[in-house]
């Protein structure tokens, strides 16, 4: 099967066959579809299906066999924590009885987290990214415990510690309609109490209309001002992840002449497709190119599982359906940053749109914002020479503006 022209530079840039090129390396493993939250947002359906400790450590075996020392293990639910002594913890030490190092990490609501836990974490040497969304307000409205327990005061009794543990510690946040008026006071507060590392994305499966779409570029504003005001004053703002990349992408757009070509652009390489060495496993040791995606052997995401191996047909029948060049909808011609747009995530274009190619207005409108407003920040800053902003910046200021 002829693979499409972006794989043959990709598969061609090393040596080997396919299946030797890229070997599944590392797992984002579900231990449970079953949550102690009731977020209104959750795409994971709630069956009852948990995954066995046998099943885990044949997965381990697995990407181990693998990749050896550069193994990786991503405890993922539901709430993986509903899981941690009957498989987090003893997986772990199986592991580390094993004498070949594997990277393990989780991403987890908080809500099963203490001191003690943190602490054991931190001792194994297991990172973790905190689904937190912001104040009071913002937390109990988008991530409701299914007890009258609210998830603010618990994530709070700890949160100070956690900080002090792992100052840098990685806080993703998802964004709703109903919190969007809160966006910014969300993150001034997360920056008030220490927070280093912040991420939003919103939830792409909800429509924002007009108005809507306006109250976000209003708070996008107000965070604008925010971040001037830090740097003018010498202090570095809570800046989002997705800014940060803006400001490394701005001045790729200026210097990129073909389309979706550039290293940075993630159609070159797309993951959820299982080419990466990377997959996603289920209870059963099942593999899938994502976690998103509908997880039964039907889906087109299906590409093999640990007993049996990987499947490289279906691997070469995601590639090959796959056309970077096709990727977009009817705005990219006169979208500002579509030479360097990495065409949203497949598996929720999948989802929401039925192809891999089609991606949504949602998904367009909030790059569109974020890409415009950083580079409204990145030119004001650098106009105005500002040390702070130019001393953590200075390899995204030989290129400053794609707007305006």
């Amino acid at each position: 099967m002829q693979l499409s022209p972006v794989y043959q530079r990709l598969l061609h840039s090393r040596e080997g066959t396919f299946m030797n090129i890229l070997p599944i390396r590392s797992v984002i493993a579900l231990l449970t579809n079953q949550c102690n939250c009731a977020c209104p947002y959750c795409f994971e359906a709630r069956s009852p299906e948990r995954m066995s400790l046998d099943t885990a450590k044949d997965i381990l075996n697995f990407v181990k066999t693998n990749a050896g020392n550069r193994s990786g293990f991503t405890f993922f639910g539901g709430e993986p924590m509903l899981e941690f002594e009957r498989i987090i913890v003893p997986l772990v030490e199986y592991s580390e009885q094993s004498g070949v190092h594997t990277r393990f990490a989780m991403t987890t609501n908080g809500t099963l987290l203490d001191k003690e836990r943190i602490d054991w974490l931190v001792n194994h040497d297991i990172s973790f990214m905190l689904s937190f969304d912001g104040n009071r307000e913002t937390q109990e409205l988008s991530r409701p415990l299914r007890v009258k327990e609210s998830s603010f005061d618990v994530i709070m009794n700890f949160l100070p510690y956690l900080l002090e543990k792992i100052p840098h510690q990685s806080i993703r946040a998802t964004l709703i309609q109903e919190n969007i008026p809160n966006f910014t006071n969300d993150v001034l507060w997360l920056d008030s109490i220490g927070v280093k590392d912040f991420s939003v994305l919103p939830n792409f499966f909800e429509t924002w209309d007009d108005k809507t779409k306006q109250l976000f570029l209003d708070e996008l504003s107000k965070y604008n001002e925010y971040i001037l005001s830090s740097y003018r004053n010498g202090k570095r703002p809570l800046l989002l992840r997705a800014y940060r990349a803006a400001f490394y992408e701005i001045p790729l757009v200026l210097r990129t002449k073909e389309r979706r070509t550039s290293g940075n652009c993630i159609t070159a390489a797309q993951c959820g497709f299982g080419i990466r060495g990377g997959a996603s496993v289920d209870y059963r040791g099942d593999l899938y190119g994502c976690h998103h995606v509908p997880m039964n052997r039907q889906s087109p995401f299906y590409i093999g599982n640990v007993y049996d191996g990987i499947d490289v047909s279906r691997i070469e029948a995601l590639t090959t359906s796959y056309v970077p060049e096709k990727v977009g909808n009817e705005h990219c011609a006169t979208c500002p940053i579509d030479k360097i747009c990495n065409g949203g995530c497949v598996s929720n274009n999948y989802i929401m749109c039925g192809d891999v190619h089609k991606v949504s207005e949602g998904w367009c409108f909030w790059r569109q914002s974020i890409i415009s407003a950083a580079d409204a920040v990145m030119r004001k800053l650098a106009d105005e020479d500002n040390a702070l902003f130019i001393e953590e910046f200075k390899a995204c200021l030989n290129g400053r503006a794609i707007y305006g």
